[in-house]
């Protein structure tokens, strides 16, 4: 019972990822043939291979300000960007936006 309504979680979660970027496609007029991927899985490593997968030119990820966790641990985007095999493009967000 607890495994089914974990699984409806994760497809709505997809579901609502995949709305939402499809809403960021349209409102930036990208081209149909921008594809959307929807993955899920530990944030650097899966961005990581899904690039290499796609043998991608460019990684483009957005990064906030970084908090005291972020300078022990690191975040997601400071491990894409000494892991990544192609270049990495990192939007900050503008302060107090979210």
């Amino acid at each position: 019972m607890w495994t089914s309504n974990c699984r409806g979680i994760h497809e709505k979660a997809e579901s609502d990822a995949t709305a939402a970027l499809k809403g960021i496609k349209s409102k930036w007029g990208l081209p149909e043939s921008a594809e959307i991927l929807v993955r899920t899985g530990h944030p650097s490593r899966t961005i990581l291979e899904v690039a290499e997968a796609l043998d991608s030119d460019v990684i483009v990820l957005a990064s906030h300000d970084p908090g005291l966790a972020d300078y022990l641990l690191g975040s997601v985007a400071a491990r894409v960007v000494r892991h990544a095999h192609c270049s990495v493009h990192v939007v900050r967000q503008a302060r107090g936006e979210r």
